[in-house]
């Protein structure tokens, strides 16, 4: 859902449609709770590394700050408060923190 939900907020951003919505919420607090979970147990289990759990917790929070980050931008572009060059500015600096983390560079 996370990654769903990123890619909708992506697409406005790239197409600059003011006043547009993204069809697909980002993961609530429920989602990423079962997430933290499932982490969790895994660790509880002896099925993950607490180092390894640890990187994914940093990566689920990565993911989830992302879309409301993205929105921010996009409703203070539509209200006139961020041009469009600034918001594709911004846009790369947060999917490229969000990329160096996915990818273990960070």
């Amino acid at each position: 859902a996370a990654l769903r939900a990123l890619a909708a907020t992506l697409r406005l951003v790239d197409g600059g449609a003011a006043g547009a919505s993204p069809d697909e919420r980002p993961a609530g607090s429920p989602e990423r709770a079962g997430a933290q979970a499932e982490i969790d147990a895994a660790v509880a289990t002896g099925g993950l590394a607490p180092e390894e759990a640890a990187v994914r917790r940093a990566r689920l929070a990565a993911l989830g700050d992302a879309v409301p980050r993205l929105r921010t931008l996009l409703e203070l572009r539509d209200a006139g408060y961020l041009s469009d060059v600034d918001l594709r500015r911004k846009r790369a600096a947060i999917t490229g923190e969000l990329s160096r983390l996915l990818a273990g560079k960070a």
